[in-house]
């Protein structure tokens, strides 16, 4: 797992996040205290104890120090967002005390978490997908709220693993053109386009190769294992509030 953070921390300077390793509860309480994050991402291992139906984060496996709810609540340790990149932390099969809540109860609006384990190498380019293209917020208007950004992130694991899975077993990588792939992306994101820009992405990758038999079937399906509580429609980007507030004030006058 070492090797999958150094990857993470290996996107700090380009995409403008700082990553803190934290063995203690504590040391956890003191960096978010001191950071103050807007977006907290907690990428570890999960559990959930079926005694008293909780979910908690691993901190230290070896020497038994895991994050609970009631630490969270305690020590106020949130953020306005929060995406919980571990196992099972939102189980919705009879548990009642979930992390999500006491996330949301120190002060967070909007949780990511997940209903099943979870895959380490699939979570971590899940992890850098949504870092980056968050980056691209800073410039680029294209979301209106952070429960469009996220779904869409998650919801485009299906393009990507196809793609991947592609490339790895028919030996392909220039002959499928990224672009294309980026224009597939932009139709997944209009609800009434979903449909036909999973067919065009057959249609492209059956152009390349005849062979190519693309099929939602192979994949592991990850995506399936996050929900998102809180409520993340009401979480405006900044730059499309500005543009579209001046659109309406343009209109009126």
């Amino acid at each position: 797992m070492h090797r999958i953070f150094d990857v993470i921390d290996s996107l700090q300077d380009s995409l403008g996040f700082t990553s803190v390793i934290c063995k203690s509860v504590d040391e956890i309480s003191d960096a978010v205290k001191a950071y103050q994050p807007d977006f907290l991402i907690f990428d570890c291992h999960g559990d959930f104890d079926s005694k008293d139906l909780s979910s908690y984060l691993i901190v230290d496996g070896k020497n038994q120090v895991y994050l609970t709810g009631q630490d969270i609540v305690d020590k106020q340790i949130s953020a306005p967002l929060v995406f919980i990149s571990a196992c099972s932390t939102q189980p919705n099969y009879g548990y009642v005390k979930l992390l999500s809540d006491a996330f949301l109860q120190a002060g967070a609006f909007a949780v990511t978490a997940t209903f099943l384990p979870i895959k380490i190498i699939d979570a971590a380019a899940l992890l850098a997908r949504l870092l980056t293209n968050l980056k691209q917020q800073e410039t680029k208007i294209i979301f209106s709220n952070w429960l469009a950004f996220i779904s869409h992130t998650l919801r485009s694991i299906l393009i990507f693993e196809t793609v991947r899975k592609t490339r790895i077993k028919h030996k392909l990588k220039d002959e499928i053109d990224d672009n294309k792939i980026a224009d597939i992306l932009l139709e997944l994101m209009i609800f009434s386009k979903r449909e036909s820009a999973f067919e065009k992405l057959n249609k492209y990758l059956q152009s390349i190769d005849p062979s190519i038999k693309p099929s939602f079937d192979n994949l592991e399906h990850e995506w399936l294992s996050y929900t998102t509580i809180g409520r993340a429609d009401l979480i405006y980007f900044e730059k499309w509030q500005i543009k579209h507030q001046e659109k309406n004030l343009s209109y009126t006058c």
